[in-house]
């Protein structure tokens, strides 16, 4: 049996497709919130659909 991999969209622009886990913008969350790299580093895997400046800006933000 293969592990739950977990599915993020950061930020998702449109309606996410079920199981599919949307994440806000770190930059837009109020102080004490979990990070996004916090999020996704709880599971062992993980598809996230983002792209290269939704990187750099999470993890500016971490």
């Amino acid at each position: 049996m293969s592990p739950r991999r977990a599915r993020y969209r950061a930020p998702p622009k449109d309606a996410v497709p079920a199981g599919v886990i949307p994440l806000s913008k770190d930059a837009e969350k109020d102080k004490g919130r979990e990070a996004n790299a916090d999020a996704i580093r709880e599971h062992p895997w993980a598809v996230i659909g983002i792209t290269p400046g939704g990187t750099y800006g999470m993890v500016k933000q971490k």
